[in-house]
C-alpha cells in the first residue's frame, strides 16, 4: 500500500485536500514496531510525533520504586505524544507496542511547519488535542468522585468505546487483552481491587471471558445501569 493511502487511513488525515496530503506524504515516514518494542523512552528529547495506522501502543511511566503507571492505551487513529508542539521538551513517558503497530511519524519541526502552512490540518489537530484534554479531565474527575468499584466499571465502558467489537445486542468483546494489574495501573488502584470488582461483575452476568479466556465480553447496558446513581449493589470504597 502506498504511503498516501496509509496516511488516509488515519482519522486526522482522511478527506484532506490533495495538496495537504501531498505535503504530508513528502514528510512522513512509516515504521512497524513488533510487540514489546519501545518507540521512545521517558526523558529522551522529543524529536517526532507519531500516528497509529494499525496496532496498539501503551504510554507509561515508572516511579522511583519501579511501579508502573499506565497513562494511555492508544489504538488505530490516535496520535502521540500529545505535547511538545512548538517547544523543546522531553518525551513525557515511555511508549511501547502492545501489539504489532504500524506508525506514521514526522519529525516534530517538519510537522510544525505543516501545521502553520495548512489551516485545516491545524484545526483538526487542535480538535484532537481538545478531545484528549476532556478525556483526561473526566478520568481525573472519576478518580476524585468515584469509589474504586465505580472507577473499574467506568474504565470498562471507556475500553468498550475504544476497543469494543460488537457481538450483537448490548454485548461487546474487548479486542485488547488487559490484565487486572494493567487495569489497576490505568486507574491508580490495586490489582486485588480490580479482581474483586470483576468477580462481582461476573456474578451479575455483566462481564464474561470469551472462548480463548484472554478477552472480556461486556454487557454495556447492564454495566451502564450498574453505574446509575440510584442503583443498589456491591461497591468498593
Amino acid at each position: 500500500m502506498e504511503l498516501k493511502a496509509k496516511l488516509k487511513r488515519h482519522c486526522l488525515f482522511v478527506d484532506l485536500p490533495e495538496e495537504i496530503l501531498a505535503d504530508l506524504e513528502t514528510n512522513a515516514q512509516i515504521k512497524t514496531f513488533r510487540k514489546g518494542d519501545h518507540i521512545f523512552f521517558h526523558g529522551e528529547e522529543q524529536l517526532a510525533v507519531y500516528f497509529i495506522i494499525g496496532g496498539i501502543v501503551k504510554i507509561y511511566r515508572t516511579d522511583a520504586k519501579g511501579r508502573e503507571q499506565i497513562l494511555s492505551v492508544l489504538n488505530e487513529g490516535e496520535l502521540f505524544p500529545h505535547t511538545g508542539f512548538f517547544q523543546k521538551i522531553s518525551y513525557p513517558g515511555n511508549a511501547v507496542a502492545v501489539q504489532e503497530a504500524e506508525l506514521a511519524y514526522f519529525l516534530l519541526e517538519d510537522f510544525e511547519t505543516l501545521i502553520l502552512k495548512h489551516g485545516e490540518l491545524c484545526i483538526r489537530l487542535f480538535r484532537t488535542l481538545e478531545k484528549k484534554i476532556m478525556e483526561l479531565q473526566n478520568r481525573l474527575e472519576d478518580q476524585l468522585s468515584n469509589n474504586a468499584y465505580e472507577q473499574v466499571a467506568k474504565l470498562l465502558l471507556r475500553l468498550t468505546e475504544q476497543y469494543g467489537e460488537s457481538l450483537g445486542g448490548e454485548k461487546v468483546r474487548l479486542r485488547i487483552p488487559l490484565s487486572h494489574k494493567e487495569m489497576a495501573q490505568i486507574i491508580g488502584t490495586t490489582r486485588e481491587t480490580v479482581s474483586r470488582t470483576f468477580s462481582g461483575l461476573k456474578r451479575k452476568n455483566i462481564v464474561f471471558h470469551d472462548d480463548t479466556g484472554a478477552f472480556y465480553i461486556i454487557n454495556r447496558e447492564k454495566l451502564t445501569k450498574e453505574l446509575d446513581p440510584g442503583r443498589e449493589g456491591e461497591t468498593e470504597s
